[in-house]
């Protein structure tokens, strides 16, 4: 699994988009210890809501379970 860092201010529906395009799953830890599926609906809903909060990213870190996961990603993340 790879570890990335996301953007700050990233298109997060165009960042989403780019997510369901994955072969593998995607999670998003942040600093405060959540663990979020970004396949999941639900969890993609909760990632939305939460990046209105400028702060939401920092520290968070990205896996990617396929590598090659990560050139679908590639305009998202450091």
């Amino acid at each position: 699994m790879s570890d990335y860092n996301i953007k700050k201010n990233c298109d997060t529906v165009l960042f989403l988009k780019a997510v369901k395009q994955c072969k593998g799953d995607v999670f998003l830890s942040t600093s405060e210890g959540d663990y979020l599926n970004l396949k999941s609906r639900l969890c993609q809903y909760i990632f939305a809501v939460a990046t209105i909060n400028e702060d939401f990213l920092d520290g968070a870190t990205l896996h990617c379970q396929e590598t090659n996961d990560s050139a679908l990603l590639a305009d998202f993340i450091n």
